[in-house]
């Protein structure tokens, strides 16, 4: 248990010196969408200790939207790239 409290010590000794600096907690919402409940229920409670500890609030942020905005795979879904890539990436290892 000494142990157990010396991290947490060190840990919350080490967030008061970092909180200084800019901390974003950022949460993708579109990753998380197609959780089940129970998943997101734990991940939920993980997440408002993350923020009670580091005194910050996650910032929302949609994954899929930022990549087709900034247009990186020409305006394709995150989705539609990775599995394109993934294909492509395992196609040519495979011929190697």
């Amino acid at each position: 248990m000494a142990a157990t409290m010396s991290r947490t010590l060190c840990a919350r000794e080490i967030t008061k010196k970092t909180r200084a600096a800019d901390i974003e907690l950022l949460y993708p919402t579109d990753i998380f969408s197609g959780c089940h409940n129970k998943y997101l229920s734990h991940t939920g409670r993980f997440i408002r200790h993350l923020e009670d500890f580091l005194q910050v609030k996650r910032k929302k942020l949609d994954v899929d939207g930022l990549f087709r905005r900034q247009s990186i795979a020409g305006g394709a879904s995150l989705k539609n790239y990775l599995d394109t890539v993934s294909i492509s990436t395992s196609i040519f290892s495979n011929t190697c």
